[in-house]
């Protein structure tokens, strides 16, 4: 008989800093076939090993409401550590580069200056990819499935783990 072993891949490394800022992610694109959990586990997994997790979610697909409710939203991502994917990040640019305040990750390719953070290739998933393809036909683009932590590898996790201490260690160089 085996026994449940307790999962040690998404084990919290010691001595690891817990950010004064909180961590806010930033729904990527969504649809019908890709909804329910953003960004996967990762936000619940971060939230759990003592992290401060807001999740800010925009609608599906209308960009022009997407940037309304960032700017109704605006002033509570102020002195913040904020994750958001690369298509997201494209549109929402000009608005969240004006948060001086805050820390911004883009999730994927970025050369803008800001960091980022590219997960490793992940395993398929047949709802991503569908979501990919109705997207696609909509002519809306969304990240790649890597970019969004469906299917998170150890490594992606340890190296994301890495980059929230590096964020801990800059709370204590920037104003609160």
């Amino acid at each position: 008989m085996i026994k449940n072993k307790p999962d040690l891949r998404f084990a919290l490394k010691p001595n690891c800093l817990l950010t004064r800022r909180p961590l806010i992610w930033i729904t990527p694109p969504r649809s019908l076939f890709y909804y329910k959990k953003p960004w996967a586990d990762i936000p619940l997994l971060l939230f759990e090993h003592g992290y401060k997790v807001n999740l800010l979610q925009l609608p599906f697909q209308n960009i022009n409401l997407k940037k309304q409710v960032l700017n109704q939203k605006i002033t509570k991502l102020k002195y913040s550590h904020i994750f958001v994917d690369s298509v997201t990040y494209m549109i929402l640019k000009e608005d969240l580069l004006q948060l001086a305040s805050s820390t911004i990750t883009v999730i994927g390719k970025n050369d803008d200056g800001v960091f980022h953070f590219e997960p490793l290739n992940t395993c398929f998933s047949l709802s991503y990819f569908l979501h990919q393809k109705w997207c696609h036909f909509l002519n809306y683009q969304t990240p790649l499935q890597s970019e969004t932590f469906i299917s998170c590898s150890e490594s992606t996790w340890h190296k994301l783990l890495e980059h929230c201490v590096y964020l801990a260690e800059l709370d204590f160089e920037l104003p609160v």
